[in-house]
C-alpha cells in the first residue's frame, strides 16, 4: 500500500473523499453541513495536521494526526472494504507513535475498526446539544 504525506496540492483530492465518505450511511451529513464543513476543514483544520494519504493510482483514504492521537479517518466511498483506514493507522502507530482516538459512539462502524485494531476505551464524555447527543468514547491502544 502506497502512504506518502500529503501536501497543499492535495487538499481538493482529500476532500473529495471526505465528502464521498461523509454522504452515506446512517451518519451522512445534511447538505447544509457539508457545504459548512468544506469550506472550513481545508482552511482551518487541515493545516494544523500532519495528513497521509492512500495513493494507488490517485488517493482513496487519508488520516489526519496531531501528536500521539488521530483527528480524521476517511475513505472514499467506492474504496471502502480494501484495507486502507487499517493500512493508514497502522501506518500511523508504527511510523508516527500515534497511541489515541476519539470516536462518536454513534458510529459503530468506526469504534468496531478501532477496537478490531487494538484499542480500548480509556474515558468516555457526554455531548449534548440537538442531533449530537451521545458520548464522545475516547480510545487507546492496548499495552
Amino acid at each position: 500500500m502506497a502512504i506518502r504525506k500529503a501536501t497543499l496540492e492535495d487538499y481538493d483530492e482529500i476532500m473529495a473523499i471526505w465528502e464521498s465518505s461523509v454522504q452515506t450511511g446512517p451518519n451522512a451529513l445534511s447538505k447544509k453541513e457539508v457545504a459548512y464543513f468544506k469550506t472550513i476543514i481545508p482552511d482551518t483544520y487541515l493545516p494544523l495536521l500532519d495528513v497521509y494519504i492512500v495513493d494507488e493510482e490517485g488517493p482513496k483514504a487519508f488520516i489526519g494526526i496531531t501528536e500521539s492521537n488521530i483527528e480524521l479517518l476517511y475513505v472514499a466511498f467506492e474504496a471502502r472494504s480494501r484495507g486502507y483506514a487499517k493500512g493508514l493507522v497502522d501506518f500511523v502507530v508504527r511510523e508516527c507513535s500515534v497511541t489515541k482516538v476519539d470516536v462518536r459512539d454513534n458510529d459503530p462502524d468506526a469504534v468496531a475498526l478501532y477496537k478490531h485494531l487494538g484499542f480500548e476505551e480509556v474515558g468516555r464524555d457526554v455531548i449534548s446539544g440537538g442531533d449530537t447527543a451521545g458520548y464522545m468514547l475516547h480510545l487507546a491502544l492496548r499495552g
